[in-house]
């Protein structure tokens, strides 16, 4: 029971804290509250995350402690991390700077949709990710047991965190009608890549399996392409 509770309040002080910060990103930039795009894209977010953390809650336990827990990555992630991050929230300040408070760019309605409908897409993707994949960690690492996954998403693609990351990155761009935003985006994909290839190094190498694995699994990240 002090278990449960525990992890009770990390996910509230995670969310509450996950909160704050993308409103200020989104609205301080923006210079305004009264901004419908940012507004929902914060509901789209966090009634697709809260509804992946309720079946973790229910179904994987172990999985939802590790991602909500402390990690250490190789130092050479480390870097990738963090240039990861400020990318990924520079995306919500350059969008409230050019769709908001100065109008660089207008993207029309009919593409900030399906730049919601995308969003949605690339969560439920990460979703059925971390449902096949009890190993899912944000750190590149070999855990103790870990075994090579191949069924879900995996059987498309051997990285599909990584291109539902892609999918969901791009599309909140578009939904919240900034084209510049795009530009962070296409250095997080840049890193992505690069982080992909690097893993794939350390998979061959250390875990059992994912040699084979590969062959039968051709692409990376993007079906046809990589």
């Amino acid at each position: 029971m002090n278990q449960d509770l525990s992890l009770l309040r990390r996910i509230f002080t995670s969310y509450l804290a996950a909160f704050i910060i993308l409103a200020l990103l989104l609205f301080f930039p923006a210079g305004t509250w009264r901004w419908p795009e940012g507004w929902l894209l914060i509901l789209v977010i966090f009634t697709c995350s809260g509804l992946s953390t309720v079946w973790l809650w229910k179904c994987c336990q172990p999985l939802l402690n590790k991602r909500l827990g402390k990690y250490t990555p190789p130092a050479w992630d480390r870097v990738i991390m963090l240039t990861f991050t400020i990318l990924f929230l520079s995306i919500f300040v350059i969008a409230g700077l050019d769709a908001v408070r100065f109008g660089w760019s207008h993207v029309p309605v009919f593409i900030e949709v399906p730049g919601f409908a995308g969003l949605v897409l690339g969560m439920y993707f990460t979703f059925l990710t971390m449902k096949e994949n009890p190993f899912a960690s944000p750190a590149v690492e070999i855990q103790a047991g870990q075994k090579v996954i191949s069924t879900g998403p995996y059987r498309i693609v051997r990285h599909p965190m990584y291109a539902s990351a892609i999918i969901m990155s791009y599309s909140i761009s578009l939904a919240l009608g900034s084209l510049y935003s795009l530009i962070p985006d296409t250095l997080l994909v840049i890193g992505l890549v690069w982080r992909t290839i690097l893993e794939e190094r350390l998979l061959r190498a250390e875990l059992e399996g994912y040699t084979e694995y590969a062959q039968k699994v051709k692409f990376r990240l993007v079906p046809g392409i990589w």
